[in-house]
């Protein structure tokens, strides 16, 4: 393998690694080169010498991105950090690998110079608004009537902010709290103090809040169309959007991987989204001894996609429901489409797909190979049940992060074992929804044994209304005797802590053959 020394990545301060990265990993394209090795330091990588391309990003926000690692077309490849800390400056994203086999990403870490997320404490509040002081030296400003923290062309973006009380203590969302959400008015009061209206009820005087006022622009790792990846090793600090996330993948392995606040900093939150996400996967996804700590969302989601089927001017369309999906590939001929009702969310044909035509990033033409049935109806959603994965999520660890720890809708084999779970919300969620997230699909396998579950749930609003909550949306009378999730064995689990043992443990509706027992209930 090459070491980056000699293609001049060079772990100084104030030096722009992007160029030399770009060439060293073109030149090692060029040779067929197992890999790239770095020595142990802090390398820099800057956005303005960086080539830009427009990515399709799920549930993140698409769009052009500076791109540091463009990994593209890459086989049997390794990028060995050997305890590399790569830090990044401004709008970047770190790492985007397309259509690579047996890529390999281990021993390094992931930070930025300044945090997508502020902070700051309440001083005054009233019927709607409250005032704001903000930390010596933060960048936060009021600019025509609005907080922001970055003057660059992407500032418009964010037209809202999001505000969150934090304990600081125990370093996690405060108990029985809730984030809020404003159209961004604010005021200079004086220097460092700022007031924010559209906030009902604000939250209390000398509360701590961080502040999410970026969108998710900047995940730090993107894999596209990959197959048996391998993430080994790895520490993500923060990142403007999600840590990890996986889209039409095929066998994505994480082992030791930790998102985690940068340490001996001021920092509260590591990534501002989930700290992991897979997106219409295939195959095997495995998490192993990892740590998901202190993000602003899930610690994973593993979903697919639901479209809608429209028949318009003659032509059967497959439509994107949910903006976050546009452009993401959904189906190829030769794969199974499976026919939904939005409703109900119950199935009632499957179909082969005989061609596929893009037309544009939300409408897909689609033919199958037998006639459409009866029961179909406009608008009905599909979902393609050749990119379902089977998960296995084993002695990892998710805490003090808003609001989940493990978001799950597969019909493939899930296995959830010797886990440790400290959540604001549900620690496990099986859900689905084909009207706005538009995330499939029913579960059909699934086990959730010998897992720790302490304190979980605390925070009023968080998403969950039980530790594990098996809840499809859909609306109570529609779900009655559904059939949505099955075949679900929750044993051998420990519940323990005062804010569980009040709220409920396990909750299921629209599932068939849950079994629950035996497990235990503990004090904390």
């Amino acid at each position: 393998m090459d070491t980056a020394s000699r293609h001049g990545l060079i772990p100084r301060a104030n030096h722009d690694c992007t160029p030399a990265l770009h060439a060293a990993l073109a030149a090692c394209q060029r040779r067929g080169a197992a890999g790239l090795v770095f020595g142990p330091g802090t390398y820099h990588f800057y956005p303005a010498a960086a080539p830009e391309r427009h990515c399709w990003i799920s549930n993140n926000d698409s769009g052009f991105k500076r791109i540091a690692f463009h990994l593209r077309g890459l086989r049997d490849f390794v990028i060995e950090g050997r305890g590399a800390h790569f830090l990044f400056h401004g709008r970047i994203n770190p790492f985007v690998a397309e259509q690579c086999a047996g890529l390999c990403l281990r021993g390094f870490t992931v930070d930025w110079d300044r945090s997508f997320v502020a902070r700051a404490e309440v001083l005054a509040r009233g019927r709607d608004w409250m005032d704001l002081r903000l930390p010596p030296g933060d960048p936060g400003r009021v600019v025509d009537g609005r907080l922001v923290y970055f003057d660059d062309v992407y500032a418009e973006l964010r037209p809202y902010l999001r505000f969150m009380e934090y304990d600081l203590a125990r370093r996690r969302p405060l108990p029985d709290t809730r984030d809020w959400m404003t159209d961004n008015r604010a005021e200079e009061l004086e220097a460092g103090t700022v007031r924010v209206r559209g906030v009902s009820p604000p939250p209390r005087v000398g509360a701590t809040l961080v502040i999410k006022h970026q969108a998710r622009q900047h995940p730090a790792i993107v894999l596209d169309h990959c197959r048996q990846t391998r993430l080994e090793e790895l520490t993500l600090h923060h990142s403007c959007g999600m840590g990890i996330i996986a889209q039409n993948c095929r066998d994505v392995n994480l082992n030791r991987v930790r998102v985690t606040p940068t340490p001996d900093s001021d920092r509260l939150i590591s990534t501002q989204d989930d700290a992991t996400h897979f997106v219409n996967c295939s195959g095997k996804i495995g998490m192993a001894d990892c740590l998901f700590e202190n993000q602003w969302d899930d610690g994973t989601n593993v979903h697919g996609i639901y479209q809608r089927l429209r028949q318009r001017l003659g032509v059967l369309m497959l439509e994107v429901g949910h903006y976050q999906q546009l452009g993401i590939a959904m189906a190829a001929p030769g794969e199974t489409l499976e026919f939904i009702n939005r409703r109900t969310l119950l199935t009632y044909h499957q179909a082969r797909i005989k061609s596929v035509t893009p037309f544009n990033p939300q409408f897909t033409g689609v033919t199958f190979h037998e006639p459409l049935p009866a029961a179909y109806r406009d608008g009905d959603a599909v979902a393609n049940l050749d990119r379902t994965p089977a998960l296995t999520i084993r002695d990892c660890v998710f805490r003090n992060n808003k609001p989940r720890g493990i978001l799950v809708t597969t019909p493939r084999r899930v296995l959830i074992e010797k886990n440790t779970f400290q959540t604001a919300g549900a620690a496990i969620y099986i859900s689905g929804d084909a009207n706005f997230w538009f995330e499939s699909g029913g579960v059909r396998d699934v086990t959730i044994r010998r897992n720790l579950f302490e304190d979980c749930n605390f925070m009023t609003r968080a998403t969950g209304q039980a530790v594990i909550d098996i809840a499809p949306e859909i609306a109570p009378r529609r779900a009655q005797g559904s059939g949505y999730h099955q075949n679900i064995r929750i044993t051998d689990n420990v519940f323990r802590g005062s804010q569980t043992a009040r709220r409920a443990l396990i909750r299921h509706r629209a599932a068939q053959q849950v079994v629950t027992e035996p497990n235990r209930i503990e004090p904390r």
